[in-house]
């Protein structure tokens, strides 16, 4: 049960970091703020 609930993270993740990819000409200003919030919830010294 586990390794599916993986799986299905794993394949959400692509697939919204593919959609980010092809949709980024038209929001980049947003993909941006998303991607800075990321890396600084990511980030271990900040």
């Amino acid at each position: 049960m586990r390794s599916i609930i993986k799986h299905i993270t794993l394949l959400l993740i692509i697939a919204l970091s593919s959609w980010s990819c092809t949709e980024a000409s038209g929001q980049g200003d947003f993909t941006m703020i998303l991607s800075g919030s990321m890396h600084g919830q990511l980030d271990p010294c900040g």
